[in-house]
């Protein structure tokens, strides 16, 4: 798609909608340049508090689904870790108390690995991928 056709596309979204992907495009830059210069360490303490609010299970599937699609239109490669963070600071902002999952598996003898985020015990997003991997760990968003 064209940067033409993207701009139209936003510009047809309502105002929350560009709101949240504005949020999500800068947060998914940030993120990106954190990982590759700040310890995890100092990057997973800086995690936003849950937030007041509520929202519905299909409200924190919109977020997830215009991260994805924010980070796919974006000029570096967000891997799955700078969407699943982005992703549960966003809900977590938003009062959903969001949990970022890092799991493996080893498909054909080999390591791989995957981050995602679960709200309330379901997986937020790419849930097909996410069953392949054995969770790790879940972390506070």
């Amino acid at each position: 798609m064209s940067l033409r056709n993207r701009f139209r596309a936003f510009r047809r979204r309502n105002l929350s909608q560009q709101a949240l992907i504005v949020e999500a495009g800068l947060a998914l830059l940030g993120t990106w340049c954190a990982l590759r210069m700040l310890p995890w360490a100092w990057l997973y303490r800086k995690r936003a508090a849950v937030g007041r609010g509520s929202m519905s299970a299909g409200s924190a599937k919109q977020v997830a689904d215009l991260v994805a699609s924010t980070a796919a239109a974006l000029p570096v490669v967000c891997a799955c870790l700078e969407q699943a963070i982005v992703t549960a600071w966003m809900l977590r902002r938003r009062g959903v108390a969001a949990l970022l999952v890092i799991g493996a598996a080893r498909p054909d003898r080999e390591f791989a690995a995957h981050a995602w985020v679960e709200c309330n015990g379901e997986v937020v997003g790419d849930a097909d991928l996410a069953v392949r991997y054995t969770p790790l760990c879940r972390l506070p968003g």
